[in-house]
């Protein structure tokens, strides 16, 4: 069991609140709990995945679940759900990651 803690920034003028990771998070995995502004769901290969906005950036703090055999659909999942968050596709993030 690994836990991984990641910042994602948001884009510009993106209203992030508890409903609206919550609704992103049902709509995307199928699940969510809300609960003090974190927000917690499950996909195939992540056993939980906490999100939560610290005022800038999209908090994710994710614990792995070594029993899934199929990687690619959980990264798959995860690039969905943080692009329906943030507002930023995983080639939009990593551009702005490495002009940092």
């Amino acid at each position: 069991m690994r836990t991984t803690t990641r910042e994602y920034p948001v884009k510009k003028g993106r209203e992030i609140t508890g409903e609206f990771l919550l609704e992103k998070a049902k709509a995307v995995t199928g699940n969510g709990e809300s609960k003090d502004g974190h927000v917690t769901c499950t996909i195939p290969g992540l056993k939980v995945i906490d999100l939560y906005f610290n005022g800038k950036n999209l908090e994710v703090v994710t614990e792995t679940d070594h029993t899934h055999s199929d990687p690619l659909e959980t990264v798959r999942i995860f690039n969905k759900l943080i692009e329906e968050t943030t507002g930023f596709s995983s080639k939009e993030r990593k551009k702005k990651i490495s002009k940092n």
